[in-house]
């Protein structure tokens, strides 16, 4: 993807993927149809074999770089993105999600260059991997509750290139865009919340398929920067309360959990993925 020599800043996203055939080319469909064109586009693969090679070459003239080697997982990859990043700011668009549509990244840099902060956030909608036609609609969290949640997907979520290379991802958790988010939070460095909904992302991750394991890590990673008894008993009753959910999900027919996630009360207290 060639870059335009103009005053807007250079947007690099970075794909990370491995054996996705069947998803990655809508992913790389939505960041090439972009009516913003100063991107810089990276893809990241982890020695697939799958046939998802054939689909990257077959954008490949679209693509400003991509690799295929073995990693240690998607945090090691996603580092490796963050080293050969180029762009003023990073966004993660991993195999299997998109934009919310293809004029979201002009809408939020064609007014301001943002210098004055690090971070930029908004909304995303979250698509039922599983339930055809089920998605919702998922609003930003408060940032002070950070220690306890995601506050957004980090699909949403542009950062500044050169504050990412301060910190990268801790390679051996499952939540380490949760403990990136918290100690940039912390660090009380500058985030901006657009009313917006920028990605939208399919149900299935990692963290949501060994949610009890994810549970743990964002407990050690945020522990780790700030430690205390309140923090330890929220997340030991959590653990705890996904140990029930899980057995919900175990036994309630498919039929009951789509009208669980379509109703945003009941979504509270069933917490379905």
């Amino acid at each position: 993807m060639q870059v335009n020599t103009n005053p807007e800043p250079l947007v690099t996203i970075i794909t990370v993927v491995r054996n996705s055939v069947s998803l990655l080319e809508k992913t790389i469909l939505s960041v090439i149809n972009q009516t913003y064109k100063n991107i810089e586009y990276i893809i990241i693969d982890g020695a697939s074999n799958d046939g998802t090679i054939d689909i990257i070459k077959k954008y490949e003239d679209k693509i400003s770089l991509w690799l295929s080697e073995p990693d240690k997982g998607i945090y090691d990859a996603m580092n490796k993105g963050i080293d050969l990043a180029n762009g003023a700011w990073i966004n993660f668009m991993n195999s299997g999600d998109k934009f919310f549509n293809e004029s979201i990244i002009e809408s939020v840099f064609n007014t301001d260059n943002y210098d004055q902060y690090d971070l930029i956030y908004g909304d995303s909608e979250y698509v039922h991997a599983d339930i055809i036609g089920c998605s919702i609609h998922k609003k930003t969290k408060k940032l002070n509750d950070t220690w306890r949640f995601m506050p957004f997907s980090h699909q949403s979520l542009f950062m500044k290139t050169d504050v990412i290379k301060k910190y990268y991802f801790t390679i051996n958790s499952l939540t380490s865009d949760h403990e990136l988010i918290y100690k940039c939070y912390n660090d009380k460095l500058n985030f901006l919340k657009l009313d917006l909904i920028i990605a939208s992302f399919i149900s299935g991750g990692m963290s949501e398929i060994k949610i009890i394991e994810g549970l743990r890590d964002r407990w050690r990673g945020v522990r780790n920067i700030t430690p205390s008894l309140k923090l330890d008993l929220f997340y030991f009753c959590m653990i705890n309360v996904e140990k029930i959910r899980n057995w919900l999900r175990k036994i309630l027919p498919q039929s009951i959990k789509k009208i669980i996630f379509r109703s945003k009360i009941l979504m509270r207290i069933f917490q379905i993925r």
